[in-house]
Parts: structure tokens; sequence; C-alpha cells
């Protein structure tokens, strides 16, 4: 989960590629499956997102990751050394995701339209080559939070913009030519027109364009197969409404061609923005029950266009359609609830070791077992949790661990320390995180079973 800094939220730290073993404790196998199903909703996203810890090694590569760049994730994940800007540059160097630690401040320069929107990081670079082709790239990178507020790593998303930018580049060109045409007005423009029409009703992002009198006068292969509504029937008419909505209202191209800027408040309150990148452009983000089987989330971009004079002539929408981006968002907000929901009630006392042996996530059933709170029990190292008779041999199995996680035992007994000055014995299950330095370690009260012991060996004894 990405936080801000300074927020009083719980954080989570980030778990991608995570399969975990929870040796045979109740609960174990509802962790595994939602430890799973939150692996799998990163790995099938459909941007491109890879992940690294703050020691810079690659712990999540996902499979939109491994199409874009031709690397595989079992190859990368582990890997340090700027790995991961090998697939671009050709090179070991700093890419976006390094700005997140303010370590690489020379990495600004080597990207366009370098925004910072709190935390978060967005940018666009031109790769020559990439899997043997010019690439233009979009990236998002942020960084990641324990729950104490310590920057663990950071996540960045990369997104091929390509076309996009081939397109807006013929939408300003069309738009400087129309500019020239409308001046003319010579039998030029008809042929323009023309060549403009076929440009913009090959593309491949769905488009139309209104004039000034709010008709329709571009409407693209692209929209006729998004929309199932054909050029034929809707150029020449203002119904262009019907994209959106079942009954006819304004729609973002007709509050333009007006200038009625403060009326789109009122029309799109809370689900538009202004553009930064394309001067009195406007985007909105909305879900629209009518489009599709179930609906369907759509991003659209709308901008004006002026002739010579600088008077507005028409406005011209592109749309995307972002409803699996949407779905996986919101299915991975479930999933990680749901494993939030399952730590917490798995029946077992379970906390998160971080590799300095501080407690970064403890559960209800720990609270109740030792008698310490939430907040005297997480951040604390597990060593203040130990008797001191056990506390040099869990120390070594910790040393150990961090060297190879299969010679300490997974399994094994130990005395804990509980809050009202007495002891326990406790049966503990622990095993690292792949990808990670955190271990997930869940303890059974065993205090009863020792007991009867000692009573049945002083039995037999006598």
């Amino acid at each position: 989960m990405i936080n801000k800094k300074g927020e009083n939220k719980p954080k989570t730290p980030f778990k991608g590629h995570v399969k975990e073993k929870y040796c045979h404790e109740p609960g174990g196998e509802e962790l595994l499956y939602s430890r799973e199903i939150f692996s799998d909703i990163i790995k099938f996203l459909p941007d491109a997102t890879f992940v690294i810890n703050s020691a810079g090694a690659v712990i999540a590569w996902n499979q939109a990751m491994g199409e874009l760049t031709d690397v595989r994730a079992e190859y990368i994940l582990g890997k340090r050394n700027y790995e991961y800007s090998l697939p671009f540059y050709g090179e070991r160097r700093p890419i976006l995701i390094d700005q997140v630690f303010r370590l690489e401040s020379p990495v600004t320069r080597k990207y366009q339209n370098f925004r910072m929107m709190d935390e978060a990081i967005t940018a666009e670079v031109f790769i020559p080559k990439l899997k043997g082709k010019p690439t233009y790239l979009w990236g998002k990178a942020a960084p990641l939070y324990n729950r104490r507020g310590e920057m663990i790593g950071a996540i960045e998303s990369i997104r091929d913009i390509t076309d996009m930018k081939q397109a807006e580049e013929e939408i300003n060109r069309y738009q400087d030519h129309l500019e020239e045409l409308v001046e003319k007005r010579t039998s030029d423009l008809r042929n323009s027109e023309k060549k403009l029409k076929d440009i913009i009703y090959g593309s491949p992002i769905p488009t139309f364009i209104i004039d000034r009198n709010h008709r329709v006068i571009y409407w693209n292969q692209a929209l006729e197969e998004f929309t199932e509504i054909m050029a034929e029937e809707i150029i020449g008419t203002k119904d262009h409404y019907r994209l959106f909505y079942s009954n006819k209202r304004p729609c973002l191209a007709d509050l333009l061609v007006e200038n009625d800027i403060e009326d789109i408040e009122y029309w799109y309150s809370g689900n538009y923005q202004k553009s930064k990148l394309i001067e009195g452009a406007y985007h909105v983000t909305d879900f629209f029950p009518l489009l599709g089987k179930d609906g369907k989330w759509l991003t659209s971009t709308t901008a004006v266009i002026k002739d010579v004079k600088g008077d507005i002539i028409g406005a011209m929408t592109v749309i995307e359609d972002i409803t699996k981006r949407r779905l996986a968002e919101e299915a991975l907000q479930k999933s990680e609830s749901k494993y939030r929901t399952i730590f917490e009630n798995t029946g077992t006392a379970t906390v998160l070791v971080e590799e300095d042996t501080s407690l970064s996530l403890v559960n209800s059933e720990f609270i109740r077992l030792t008698g310490f709170s939430r907040q005297e029990a997480e951040g604390k190292s597990w060593l203040e949790f130990v008797s001191e008779d056990d506390r040099d041999r869990m120390i070594k199995y910790h040393l150990l661990r961090t060297m190879d996680s299969k010679i300490p035992p997974q399994n094994y007994e130990f005395n804990f320390l509980k809050k009202d000055g007495t002891s326990g014995d406790g049966y503990m299950t622990i095993e690292t995180i792949p990808g990670t330095s955190q271990r997930v370690a869940s303890i059974v009260d065993i205090t009863d079973r020792k007991k009867s012991e000692k009573e049945l060996h002083k039995l037999n004894k006598n």
C-alpha cells in the first residue's frame, strides 16, 4: 500500500510475487490464497509494473512488464545494480523509479513532462530502440512505506504511449493545417479535409469532432466499433450525447465550444480536471452504465479547435476505455482488505518481522496472548518478547535465516514474555517472504502442555 508520510493510516508492506508456506497453522491456507490473489492482481495488471526494495533489488516484475521488455520475471527478480534499466537503455543507470529515493536528482533532466503529485512522480521519455523500434513511454513512480512510515521501496508503472504521441502529433498538425485552410477558403480546403478525415477515421483511438454549431463532423472507425453507432448515422446531428447518456444533455465538447467553463463544474462535479499538457483541454473520468454489458469506465480528453484568429470553431474528444484497470484496482483493494481480515482472525498469534528484528505488524491474537497493546508491540524488537534464556539461540536463528532461510529450523519452542511479568511456552513457525527480508511468524501457546509434561515426568520419576 502506498501511503503519504505522516498519515496515521495502517501501511502494509508490498507483497509482490509472494508465495508463502504457513506450516500447517490454522487459517494458513486461506492466508496463502489471499496472498496469491494479491500477487496475481499485480501480475496481470494491464500496465507494465515493477517494484524495487530499498536496496534497489527487483521484487516484482509483472507479465505486462515482461511483454514490454522481453525480459521474464524469473530472470530479473532479485537483481540489483540498475538491472531494470538495461532493457530500455542498454546500460545500467538510474531511471524514474530511482528519483523516488531523492538520491538521483540528475534523472529529471532525462525526462519530458516531469511532474510531481504529492510523492508520486510522472514523466515521459523517448526510447530510440525498445525491442527494435522507437518508443514513447509514460511512467509513474511512487514510494512504498511500512507501517512505521519508513520507505521500504518504490513502484513504477510504465505505459507505451507511442500511438497516443503519434495521434497527438497528427492532431496538432491537423489543427495547424485547419487554421490555414479556414483562412484560404480554397479548393485546398476540401482536399485537406478529406485527408484529415482519413487520418482521424483510421486512428485506433476513439475520436469525434463537433463544429461551432454542435454538429458532429467526424466520428471515426474506432468510435464506431466502440459504440456500435455508425458515422453515417451520427454525422450532421447533435446526438453525440448518445455516446455517454440516455437523455440529451451537454457534453464536455459542447461546453467548451460555448466557452462555458463555469458550467463544467455543474455537469461534471468531481469527475474532471484541467489538462496539464494541452492548453484549454479537460479530462473527464466517470462510469457509464449504458456502455457494454455491465457499463464501462472511460477517460475522455476534450480540447477546442481554433482558427487563425483564435476563435473557437469546434472541439475534439478522444476516449480511452479504462474499465480493466479500474476493476483491477478495485480487486486489489478487496484482496488487501481480505488479507488483513484473515491476518487479524487467523486464530493464531501472528507477527510480521523485519530484518532488523522489529515487529511491523501484529494481530489481535498476539495482543491477547502477550497482554501488550498494538502500540506497545509494533515497532519493538521481538527480542523484548523473548525470555533471556532463549534470546541467544533465536538471534542465531535470525542471522542464519538472513544468509539462507533453509539453514535454521522453521519450527521450534521458546519461552515468551507477557506484559504482566509472567512468561509462557510457545511453539513458533516462521517463514521468510520470498523476494524480501521480511518473515511471517505464528506462535501457538503450549504452556499448559509443557506443564502437563513436567508433571508427568515427576510422576514417572517417583
